[in-house]
């Protein structure tokens, strides 16, 4: 149908490499990276694949970036700290080497969130919370369930579901999309209409940043006075959060989904 009405797809330029390259090599030295290793548990990693693949979200630039194998900043190093304390280690030395610091949770972004600017600082990393993806529980008071914020969608509705419930939030990066991500970044879905937007439903959060750790619990001022709304959707700039606790519905009895497919614009009109 695609190749009937659209024509045939553009195959990609072969140049037989399976991804882009790298802006650059690390620009980390010897004793950045020892200081990374004795606070994080987990992985640090400046192989090539990890630095350029971990540097990519999934915004139409990006996309095209990754296609004509164009090379894009490139994360100096990529991280998985198992806790957050590790993760908070991680804030605290990256400000004290002057190194900046993007947070991932499923690489999803559609603005360029994930990309990996240094701005004036003298190297990047990019700190994957894949596994910070724990259920932290339900909350019966308050109808809201906790997780940390690296469980994606499926971990998320897998587990609610097989208690009653739901959280009901279904953007379409769904599969890969995260907790913490849909709360940092305000998300929206095509169920917002039927369970309510997100920071509407957040009952309490935990964020790392060099200095510390910052909680917030709905009713409350936001850390230090500040508007807890400027924190929730800040995008890892305030802080990145680390868990955090939102509403729950009841499951439905049943729901389906239905797509129709038309020919042209003539007849959807």
């Amino acid at each position: 149908y695609f190749e009937r009405e659209l024509g045939a797809a553009t195959p990609p330029p072969h140049s037989g490499r399976e991804r882009p390259p790298p802006s650059g090599p690390s620009r980390l030295r010897e004793a950045d990276l020892e200081g990374l290793r004795m606070r994080v548990s987990g992985e640090v990693s400046t192989e090539e694949q990890d630095r350029v693949c971990y540097s990519f979200g999934r915004s139409y630039e990006d996309l095209i970036a990754w296609r004509d194998l164009q090379p894009v900043p490139t994360t100096d190093a990529v991280l998985w700290p198992t806790s957050a304390d590790e993760l908070q280690a991680v804030l605290a030395f990256a400000s004290a080497q002057d190194l900046a610091v993007v947070p991932w949770g499923g690489g999803t972004s559609l603005a360029r969130g994930v990309t990996p600017l240094t701005g004036s600082h003298r190297a990047v990393l990019t700190i994957c919370l894949g596994r910070l993806n724990r259920p932290l529980g339900i909350d019966p008071r308050t109808d809201s369930a906790r997780f940390e914020a690296g469980a994606r969608g499926p971990e998320v509705e897998s587990y609610l579901r097989a208690r009653g419930v739901t959280f009901g939030h279904y953007p379409l990066s769904f599969e890969f999309s995260t907790w913490g991500g849909w709360i940092s970044t305000a998300s929206s879905s095509q169920s917002s209409s039927r369970y309510g937007e997100i920071l509407d439903r957040i009952t309490s959060a935990r964020w790392a940043t060099p200095t510390g750790f910052q909680e917030w619990k709905s009713g409350e001022a936001g850390p230090g006075g500040i508007d807890p709304r400027l924190m929730l959707a800040s995008e890892g700039t305030l802080g990145v959060l680390v868990e955090a606790g939102l509403r729950l519905a009841p499951s439905p009895e049943k729901s389906t989904v239905r797509a129709v497919l038309l020919p042209s614009w003539a007849p959807a009109l």
